[in-house]
């Protein structure tokens, strides 16, 4: 369990607080996908990839995005790829995914909701869809409607617009709507008395006038370039709903059905949809309806019932859709994940898809374990200081536990306005470039929060509780009084730091500092400034026990030390550890998987180690077990090498 077989550490997600999903709190999503974000000035919506939304908010832009019809602050931050794959869905959709990526998903119909890793997920899966319009609901149906009929049905013509619609049924309708909205605004509005079977609308005005407002929202001048511009996705759910209902009415067959040949706007449709909270699907159907044009043609369909077989279903709040195929993608790049500020940690694609998303806010009355187990390695985070307050010397001068825990809460205060100087000292010199790697290794979280070292805490921890516990009551942390102290001492601690956080609007935690040096260095000052005051060890060499740890060699019962401290481990919201010396030797690493499992089914206390009795030979290395002489043989050069 040491030397080349590693460390002996581990970390309690069982009955602990800690949480498996916090260490891996990165959703990363491929560069190339397209999310919906308004910009939080101008209030202005944009499909973008999330590269560029990255690149664009380097710049200074704010951007929010879109979850159940609301609009919620969010930043993107990069980070280096671990792979890719694509997963395709049974409306037609793809969307590529970072294998660390952790998405909303369903086994079927009736099943709960998990949160899996794009890795985990697999075919015939289902993945949740929007199905919560938006919620502007501004009164421009009509114009909507005339540019969805436009795509479906209209042409430019030297400055004005064509509708070539059926004189009967729903285009004959159709073709009433759109006289009627284009005079009542302005516009002049012919039609061919030629034309029996076919209503031939033509829409002008002064100039190009009406060709320029239609240019607002179309882009491209034939069937196969039509597609919607930006500022038709600003325009709100009415609009967006007529231009879904007027390009149904003229290039729309049943049930829902839309035919088209342009690939931008089955893209487009997918976006509509979204915003719109529809399910849909898109088919290629070849060039089946497409006449004699030589491509590719396109079934759009927008669902008029909650389920159909295995392929959609409502449920919950959103569409469902199985995923059908998933392979590898070629990616060795950056991949991006979208911080947002919500509950729900959900937002949505631009397609419609809803995923998962890196957390923004911490509460600042609520303490927070610092991540990455026993060497803080969680990436972006750790602590900017740690202050170790020495809590035997309070107790000795204390009258009573009141004003043993009123002199604490003067440390601690010291202690913030250090801690605080030093955060400001940092961020202050990292802006100027002294600490390079950490700025460039920081950027993101800088421009996620405006500062590089808001992710970091900043640490208070303590020494010597035994010894405290010594000093004001006469017995020690092992004793009922004891642990009761430590525990009401700890709860004091947390109770401070949360008002340093709420204060500050800065991270702190609370920790089990390991104080190797200073438990020697502060008990020898101690002793030389108040010879009475109790201390373990010899008068020739006093230390203070670590933090709220037993005695050293307390006990050899190893349950009596998990039962003692469990509760006090747990209290901790930074580094902490229980060392486990076991006095013996494993015969085989079943043994320590038995005691880990046995450990972490029983107890909450977050991390602790085993060490086994070992002994290292100079030659033979790693020896199990207590050994005053290597037991395997050696040779007359390896024992004269070594001087025996």
């Amino acid at each position: 369990m040491t030397a080349r077989y590693g460390i002996p550490y581990w970390g309690n997600y069982i009955n602990s607080d800690m949480r498996p999903e916090d260490a891996r709190s990165m959703c990363p999503l491929h560069p190339d996908t397209e999310v919906i974000v308004r910009g939080r000035r101008q209030g202005q919506l944009h499909v973008r990839t999330i590269h560029d939304v990255y690149h664009t908010a380097r710049e200074g832009i704010q951007y929010e995005v879109l979850f159940n019809g609301r609009w919620l602050p969010g930043r993107v931050v990069s980070v280096p790829t671990e792979g890719c794959r694509e997963f395709t869905l049974s409306n037609g959709t793809r969307v590529a995914l970072d294998l660390r990526h952790e998405q909303p998903v369903k086994r079927g119909r009736g099943r709960p909701i998990e949160l899996l890793t794009a890795a985990e997920i697999r075919e015939g899966m289902y993945l949740p869809f929007n199905a919560t319009p938006l919620g502007d609901q501004q009164d421009n149906y009509d114009a909507g409607f005339a540019v969805g009929a436009f795509l479906g049905d209209g042409s430019y013509d030297e400055g004005a617009l064509n509708y070539a619609l059926n004189n009967e049924g729903k285009e004959a309708r159709v073709a009433r709507r759109l006289h009627n909205f284009f005079t009542r605004n302005g516009f002049a509005v012919s039609q061919d008395p030629q034309q029996r079977q076919v209503v031939l609308l033509r829409v002008g005005g002064s100039g190009n006038a009406a060709e320029a407002w239609m240019a607002q929202f179309v882009a491209g001048r034939n069937a196969s370039q039509k597609a919607l511009t930006a500022r038709a996705f600003q325009m709100g759910h009415n609009f967006l709903r007529g231009i879904l209902d007027g390009w149904y009415a003229t290039d729309g067959g049943n049930r829902g059905r839309i035919y088209t040949i342009s690939e931008h706007l089955c893209r487009d449709f997918a976006i509509l949809c979204g915003l719109l909270g529809l399910g849909y699907r898109v088919d290629l159907q070849g060039d089946a309806r497409a006449g004699r044009y030589e491509g590719k043609a396109f079934t759009l369909k927008f669902h008029n019932r909650t389920s159909y077989g295995r392929h959609f279903f409502y449920e919950d709040g959103f569409w469902w859709y199985p995923v059908v195929s998933i392979r590898p993608l070629d990616h060795d790049g950056l991949v991006y994940c979208f911080a947002v500020d919500s509950e729900e940690h959900l937002f949505q694609l631009a397609n419609g898809l809803i995923t998962h998303n890196c957390r923004l806010r911490l509460d600042n009355r609520e303490l927070r374990r610092r991540l990455g187990g026993l060497f803080a390695a969680a990436p972006l985070t750790g602590s900017v200081g740690v202050v170790t307050i020495n809590l035997p010397r309070l107790a000795y001068l204390a009258e009573d536990e009141a004003d043993f825990h009123l002199r604490l809460e003067r440390l601690m205060e010291i202690a913030r306005t250090s801690l605080e100087i030093k955060r400001k000292m940092l961020e202050n010199l990292t802006e100027r470039g002294l600490y390079p790697y950490s700025r460039h290794y920081l950027e993101a979280v800088k421009r996620q929060t405006g500062a590089y070292w808001s992710n970091h805490f900043s640490t208070i921890g303590l020494l010597g509780m035994n010894e405290a516990c010594l000093n004001l009551l006469g017995v020690g942390i092992a004793h009922p009084e004891g642990k009761a102290l430590a525990v009401r001492t700890l709860n004091f601690m947390r109770q401070v730091i949360s008002r340093f956080q709420e204060e500050t609007g800065n991270l702190y935690n609370l920790e089990a500092t390991p104080a190797e040096g200073a438990s020697y260095r502060l008990a020898r000052a101690d002793r030389k400034r108040y010879p009475n005051i109790r201390t373990a060890g010899t008068p020739e060499t006093p230390y203070y026990t670590n933090s709220t740890h037993l005695p050293v060699s307390y006990s050899d019962d190893l349950f009596e030390v998990l039962e003692h401290q469990d509760e006090l481990q747990t209290l901790y919201t930074g580094g902490t550890v229980l060392h486990i010396f076991l006095g013996e030797r494993l015969h085989h690493g079943k043994q320590a998987r038995r005691l880990v499992r046995l450990i972490t089914e029983n107890y909450r206390l977050p991390y602790f180690t085993i060490t086994p009795t070992f002994s290292i030979c100079p030659v033979h290395g790693y020896i199990p077990g207590e050994h005053f002489y290597c037991p395997y043989e050696h040779t007359a050069e390896e024992l004269a090498r070594y001087g025996v």
